[in-house]
């Protein structure tokens, strides 16, 4: 790309040169009489064409500033040292910095100062480190591209003045370490198949979308917008409160906990969620298709929503239990591999399912059930697995809790508890009448036989 910059600039300067010779010079050949006339044109001209030429000469010198630059390391290891660049001047604003294999060994560049660039290139066999100053991308395409198999470290700040890809398609590992920082609101981008570790936090107001990688965050993510539709994503990181966490893809694990008053969207069509913290109160949860595995506490007033297509995991350690606490199906599935959880309040919106994913150990206590839809419980291996606060609930068992298909019912000997119905026993009439069809049956086939036996006796004869 920087060659382009260098080939814009000389354009620019061919240019200029020729405009200059053709509206001072070409009107006025040497052969034609000077008169007054012309003497007075020409002193109109001149310095209005010297003017406008000496403005597309500075264009053209701009261009060539700011094209791209290569990194050679050959003097020192600060990048203010202009021998240390291909050209040897050192960029400026809205530079394109590139860094290969041409140093020919790992390189530590101090960056010292606030370096205003468009765009980092790295590719390169050997380890590059930044240390000092700050890198701001600044202006144009604002992008960190970075392949190669050697390492990336940034120490130094990184300000990103609008929004900015990282573009990781490297065998090696980007890390920053250096303060993140954001203006306007601006959205980080994470593409590309690498490694990229976050050891710097997400500033508050910054949105980040993360369409692939391999991206680990070890510190806090602050209250934004983060959009995940693919890659394979840990987030050993406490989310702030009021953080919109929209999932559309890839697979995406949060140790830390999420504060309160968050939003949690899941629409995948593979992949999913995995909270293994604890959601603060008033969260808004929606799964509205793939899955969202739990092992956490959720606080009270929180709502849970599984829409059809969506699936809701309780795992070892979930508890929504907090008061105000609620969980509608709306067509969705409930899967419980927990050994005991907890459910403040269920509303059955939409027939739905719970799966008790063939545990026996895995078992589910609500405490009101409401609603006018019905939920059907598979593979089941105990009557001793469902429990509800009957007093509090407005449904009718057996004709809205389902084990497998056939009607549940509440147990007789605890009230509690919802099991499969009884078998019913057929009333002594309906057994009598069974018996004398079978009866009917039998001797209208025996007769039959009897006549074929005839026929084919006289056949014989």
């Amino acid at each position: 790309m920087h060659a382009g910059h260098w080939i814009l600039g000389g354009f620019g300067i061919k240019f200029c040169c020729k405009w200059l010779i053709y509206r001072v010079i070409s009107p006025y050949s040497p052969t034609q009489p000077v008169n007054s006339t012309t003497q007075s044109v020409l002193r109109l001209r001149l310095p209005v064409s010297i003017r406008l030429g000496g403005l597309c000469l500075a264009i053209g010198a701009f261009c060539t500033v700011a094209s791209g630059q290569t990194w050679d390391g050959s003097s020192n290891s600060n990048w203010s040292t202009s021998a240390n660049w291909t050209p040897a001047s050192v960029p400026g604003y809205g530079a394109t910095v590139d860094f290969d294999d041409t140093p020919g060994s790992n390189q530590t560049i101090n960056v010292g100062g606030t370096r205003q660039i468009a765009e980092v290139n790295v590719n390169s066999q050997y380890d590059y480190t930044f240390s000092g100053g700050n890198i701001v991308f600044a202006t144009g395409t604002r992008e960190l591209n970075y392949s190669g198999s050697g390492d990336l470290t940034i120490d130094s700040g990184v300000k990103l003045n609008g929004d900015t890809i990282f573009s990781n398609t490297s065998t090696g590992q980007l890390t920053l370490n250096g303060t993140l920082g954001t203006w306007s609101n601006s959205i980080l981008t994470l593409s590309g198949t690498g490694a990229t570790v976050f050891n710097t936090s997400v500033p508050g107001g910054a949105g980040l979308n993360i369409e692939g990688g391999a991206n680990t965050f070890n510190n806090n993510i602050n209250s934004g917008d983060i959009n995940i539709s693919g890659g394979t994503n840990t987030f050993n990181a406490q989310f702030n409160g009021g953080t919109t966490l929209n999932i559309t893809g890839g697979n995406t694990i949060i140790t830390d906990n999420i504060g309160g008053g968050s939003e949690i969207n899941v629409n995948v069509t593979s992949g999913g969620l995995s909270i293994e913290g604890n959601i603060g109160g008033g969260a808004n949860i929606d799964v509205e298709s793939g899955q969202l595995a739990l092992s956490g506490t959720v606080g009270s007033g929180a709502a849970v929503v599984i829409e059809s297509g969506g699936t809701l995991l309780l795992e070892d350690g979930a508890d929504l239990s907090g008061g105000g606490s609620d969980v509608t199906l709306n067509g969705g599935t409930l899967a419980v591999s927990a050994d005991e959880v907890f459910i403040a309040n269920l509303t059955l919106n939409e027939d739905s399912t719970i799966d008790m994913l063939n545990d026996a150990d895995a078992d589910i206590d609500f405490g009101n059930i409401s609603g006018s839809a019905t939920v059907n419980i598979v593979n089941y291996n105990s009557t001793d697995q469902v429990y509800f606060n009957p007093s509090g609930s407005s449904i009718n068992v057996s004709t809205q809790v389902f084990f497998d298909g056939a009607p549940g019912m509440i147990d007789p000997e605890d009230p509690n508890r919802i099991i499969p119905g009884a078998t019913p026993v057929p009333e002594p009439e309906t057994v009598i009448a069974g018996i004398l069809l079978l009866l009917v049956l039998g001797g209208h086939g025996w007769r039959r036989y009897r006549r074929q036996a005839v026929l084919a006796a006289a056949v014989a004869v």
